[in-house]
């Protein structure tokens, strides 16, 4: 009896001392409470109107045909500095951009020749363009093309044997090329642009008589877009 009583103790004794850690194990302790993760687009979103500034430089030529009477057709390389603002608008489908803009560039775009007893200069004080473009963006990086129409007003002057005469006309042509636009920030982007311009013959009125005259050259330009968060 006495044995048995004893045994029992011991058991009793185990048991107290085990069931803390038995229950310890028994409680689980809950996880923290993890929120799902929000999925996050890391592609830079280049659809919206945007507006901006430009500056460049131009450099063509222009042939200015006299009649024979005037002497042979001369040419007068104008150039100069040529930079204002833009405005246009971006629709993106995945990778791929279309949109448009409009510019006009405020110039200082000259050139002249001597002819025989005299001089032939070309002038123009503004250029304008309206062109569609398309590219593919790789997030903050747009490789673009870009076509359409451009516009200018260009003055041709001869001061030369019969004395000084000018004219002023309209031109009309086509622009075509290319750039690269990168993103600096959400809403701030800057761009290299080159920009092909043909507005072809013009008849000017000079020394009394019709001489054709004509006008190409290219434009290679830095600009700023700011990309306006309207929706």
């Amino acid at each position: 009896m006495r044995r048995t009583s004893m045994r029992l103790a011991i058991g009793a004794l185990a048991l107290s001392v085990a069931a803390p850690a038995i229950a310890a194990d028994m409680i689980t302790t809950p996880a923290p409470y993890v929120p799902p993760a929000v999925p996050v687009s890391t592609t830079y979103d280049w659809s919206g109107l945007y507006i901006g500034g430009h500056a460049g430089y131009f450099f063509g030529n222009s042939d200015v045909d006299f009649p024979s009477a005037f002497g042979p057709a001369v040419s007068t390389d104008p150039d100069g500095f040529a930079g204002g603002a833009q405005i246009g608008y971006n629709w993106q489908i995945d990778q791929f951009l279309i949109g448009g803009e409009a510019d006009i560039s405020w110039a200082d775009i000259q050139g002249s020749t001597g002819i025989a007893n005299g001089t032939v200069s070309t002038r123009a004080d503004w250029l304008s363009t309206v062109r569609a473009r398309a590219g593919v963006a790789i997030d903050r990086v747009l490789i673009y093309g870009t076509g359409g129409i451009a516009f200018t007003d260009m003055k041709t002057e001869l001061n030369g044997p019969v004395g000084f005469s000018s004219d002023s006309q309209n031109l009309t042509g086509w622009t075509i090329g290319a750039g690269v636009e990168l993103a600096l920030t959400e809403n701030l982007s800057m761009k290299g642009e080159y920009l092909y311009t043909d507005f072809g013959d013009k008849d000017y009125g000079i020394g009394g008589t019709t001489v054709p005259v004509s006008l190409d050259g290219s434009t290679v330009r830095l600009g700023l877009n700011y990309r306006l968060n309207l929706f």
